[in-house]
């Protein structure tokens, strides 16, 4: 099974998830666009991370990005997002 893994504590609420993300999709750089949702409390520190095509259950099969990492976790410099398949982790 394919899954993004999201580790909030690690999160930097750069955003480079969500660009990466929206553009791969199809819907250039912009962050409304993307499967990932970074929440943040009132002080703009990330508090949950949200995927809203299921990539953290069994990575969406309408995903592009099922034969290779996804740009998601590729772009995430602080690892708050991994890939794993069948427990597994992959990187770049």
């Amino acid at each position: 099974m394919r899954r993004v893994v999201a580790d909030v504590a690690a999160c930097t609420g750069c955003g480079l998830c969500l660009l990466g993300c929206s553009a791969e999709h199809g819907a250039g750089f912009n962050a409304r666009y993307s499967w990932v949702k970074v929440d943040s409390d009132l002080m703009g520190v990330p508090a949950a991370i949200r995927f809203t095509h299921g990539c953290d259950k069994a990575h969406s099969s309408q995903c592009v990005c099922l034969t290779e990492i996804p740009s998601c976790v590729a772009l995430c410099e602080p690892r708050a997002l991994r890939y794993l398949v069948d427990t597994e982790e992959l990187t770049s």
